[in-house]
């Protein structure tokens, strides 16, 4: 009886918090006037909270909304690296309640159970869990927010979808079937796990390549092409048109290289991915990127760079004009890195524009376009009118070509600060490829402000990783893989990088007959081995292994080979 007075007082000052938040968060300086009529206003068509508005405008975070609420409700935030779950807890509470009612049960003692829950006063949450565990007297509530929520359940329950229960469910659900029709149940199932399944586990990229009489799929994790099952090639032609169907491309066409898009709510969130086919000899390939923006934009501090190097980007992003250009393979991160940048300069009072092809994560304050080259819309033709638009900065996704090139620099040269990418190696072949795209070299030292080369690294398995004695009694980790990491012996990357700031003692080697060997040159004087002396950093400390640096760099460019010894 305690209990549910105690719950019906919280659910009573809840009710009041959420009545002034709005103008609790004005006072605070939040929210303006004009953005707290904007949240009424859909509130009262939406139905939805006047916290969960806030967020989805960009207004404030969940963290900052959680914040409040822990202060006027006396609930602690959910953090999972503070509690030690109870899996026996687990075992009674199914996966399924769990991801409905957004709620894990993390501990229970002396008739108190302490729970995640994203809306604490969510009475159906409440009541389940108090069928499954009828000796709860009371709760001890901690707010948890949305993606952490989940990234918890995926780490404490594991994934559903193992291995064979994919084979299984396509056997089970294509044998048989009619292999002309396109809206069976069977496929959708198949596609939906594969879907599902490749959020789940954080992939980059789902592959869906043809060989002779079978199907192969793989995801990229970590930068890694992993295999996940094969099914016969009977199935293929109807999960190419359901595919493509979804992605709104032409199902008839196999010849000729498509590409389109189509999106899905996994986890009660939007999830855009991004489809290409291309013809082979056994039929279309097909490759899927997945575009989830709970993992996408990073902040800077996430990144993985080190603090001296965060500095020097969130100076450079200061500067009101100028170019900052970013290079690397493909896969390598340029593009987080860029709207990293871009989150810390969209509350400065700056009006930012990108131009992409296509646009891959949506982000609240700034004006992001897609190019339409179907409507004869270029990169170069993006930037004119962006001009016209009073930007302060610019993303470029991409230079290509010579025109863009061309109106890129423009850009940087008349008031604003111009961030893109470009495919090259490094600063050096950045130089070069500008060169090779008409721009002058003059025009490098007051328009170039960096060049910025990255490449990404995977993370030993924190579980499983093991240190042993190298040539010269030198130490270094490695991880054979273990359950935690799906035996892979790596968990995550993070990002290196070398960054060169373009200043005066650069300007002579630009404005001479031979720069770039000048330029050769004065980066050997100065040293930049940034990505050398951060990649030795973490092999030595047991972040990275050896075997990773040699696997991105290459041994001619990082001396790691002193640290490998005999197993």
């Amino acid at each position: 009886m305690k209990s549910d007075l105690a719950s019906l007082e919280g659910i009573a000052k809840k009710v009041e918090l959420l009545i002034n938040i709005d103008d609790l968060l004005e006072k605070r300086g939040l929210i303006s006037l004009d953005q707290k009529k904007v949240v009424e206003r859909e509130r009262k068509s939406s139905g939805k909270t006047i916290e969960k508005l806030c967020v989805e405008f960009g207004f404030i975070t969940e963290t900052a909304i959680n914040q409040i609420i822990e202060e006027h409700l006396g609930y602690e935030i959910f953090y999972p690296e503070k509690y030690l779950i109870d899996q026996s807890l687990l075992n009674k509470f199914p996966r399924a309640l769990a991801e409905r009612f957004y709620v894990i049960p993390l501990s229970f003692s002396y008739n108190t159970m302490v729970v995640a829950m994203v809306d604490p006063f969510d009475l159906r949450a409440l009541d389940c869990l108090k069928e499954h565990f009828p000796k709860i007297g009371h709760y001890k509530k901690c707010i948890a927010e949305e993606s952490v929520l989940m990234a918890a359940i995926d780490r404490y329950y594991g994934y559903p979808w193992t291995l064979e229960k994919i084979l299984e469910s396509l056997e089970k659900n294509l044998k048989g079937n009619n292999e002309t029709n396109v809206e069976e149940p069977s496929i959708n199932n198949f596609l939906n796990i594969v879907l599902v399944d490749a959020v789940k586990r954080r992939a980059s990229d789902i592959h869906l390549s043809p060989e002779k009489n079978l199907i192969q799929v793989r995801y990229r994790i970590d930068g890694i092409l992993q295999s996940l099952c094969c099914f016969h090639a009977v199935h293929w032609s109807r999960i190419v048109a359901r595919l493509k169907i979804m992605s709104g491309l032409d199902i008839v066409e196999t010849r000729r290289f498509q590409a389109g898009s189509f999106h899905c709510f996994i986890k009660g969130r939007e999830v855009y991915f991004r489809l290409a086919t291309h013809p082979t000899q056994y039929g279309e390939n097909i490759v899927i990127r997945v575009l989830d923006r709970y993992y996408g934009v990073k902040s800077l501090s996430d990144l993985g760079l080190e603090e001296k190097q965060l500095k020097i980007l969130l100076n450079l992003i200061q500067k009101p004009q100028g170019m900052i250009v970013f290079c690397g393979p493909t896969g390598c991160g340029k593009t987080t890195t860029l709207f990293s940048l871009v989150e810390e300069l969209k509350g400065t009072h700056k009006n930012i524009f990108t131009l992409e092809d296509p646009i891959e994560y949506r982000i609240s304050k700034i004006h992001q376009t897609s190019i339409q080259k179907k409507l004869g819309m270029s990169m170069a033709e993006g930037i004119k009118s962006i001009l016209r638009q009073d930007p302060d900065v610019i993303l470029i996704g991409e230079i290509r070509d010579e025109e863009t090139a061309q109106m890129a620099f423009r850009a940087s040269m008349t008031g604003h600060l111009v961030l893109t990418t470009l495919h090259a190696q490094n600063g050096l072949g950045v130089i070069h490829r500008l060169m090779d795209l008409g721009i002058k070299s003059s025009l490098f030292p007051s328009n170039l402000l960096a060049v910025v080369s990255q490449r990404l690294v995977r993370l030993l398995c924190l579980r499983c990783k093991q240190k042993r004695k190298g040539s010269r009694d030198l130490d270094y980790y490695w991880a054979e893989g273990c359950e935690e990491c799906s035996y892979l012996g790596s968990q995550g990357r993070k990002a290196l990088a070398d960054i060169i700031i373009l200043d005066q003692e650069f300007e002579e080697a630009f404005l001479s007959d031979s720069p770039l060997s000048l330029l050769r040159n004065i980066l050997k004087l100065k040293k930049y081995n940034s990505f050398q002396e951060h990649a030795q950093k973490l092999i030595q400390n047991g972040m990275v292994g050896a075997e990773e640096v040699k696997r991105i760099f290459g041994l001619e460019d990082l001396h790691v080979d002193l640290l490998f010894g005999d197993r």
